[in-house]
């Protein structure tokens, strides 16, 4: 899984259950994924230039995941007892797509102030390690999360 990525120089690393989730019950979005990173580019320029606003990069993999229908969405999450609302959070995740498996949600995220990147997974509860990408001209972060 995302070899094509590792031969590219990306740091591909699994935490928690995240290689069996995507690899039995979404293999069709880690195929995606992989498609979309492969193809997009962050040239230097864009990485030593100023900061401000959504980078370039960060438009262009955003506009590549909205082609395969990964939309915005906002999650509410309620606590409701005895038919009141008693607290509710809500958090909007940059593309989300709905699977026959399931609801996979992704943030995208650029820092490049940190040569790391981390992704997670949420759940209605928290958020889990859980895929992480990095290339060596990159700090961008992804983010795939499953929630049920």
């Amino acid at each position: 899984m995302f070899d094509r990525l590792r031969k590219r120089g990306f740091e591909v690393e699994f935490r928690s259950h995240a290689q069996a989730i995507l690899s039995v019950d979404f293999p069709e979005v880690a195929e995606q994924l992989e498609s979309v990173l492969e193809a997009s580019t962050i040239p230097i320029e864009e990485i030593i230039g100023s900061g401000g606003g959504e980078t370039k990069g960060t438009q262009r993999l955003r506009r590549a995941l909205a082609a395969h229908e990964w939309r915005k969405h906002n999650f509410v999450v309620q606590r409701i007892i005895d038919g009141v609302q008693r607290e509710a959070q809500s958090h909007e995740i940059d593309h989300v797509r709905t699977f026959n498996a399931g609801t996979i949600a992704l943030e995208i995220e650029w820092n490049n102030k940190v040569h790391s990147s981390i992704a997670t997974s949420r759940t209605s509860r928290d958020f889990i390690p859980m895929v992480p990408f990095r290339s060596v001209s990159s700090s961008l972060e992804e983010a795939a999360c499953k929630l049920r």
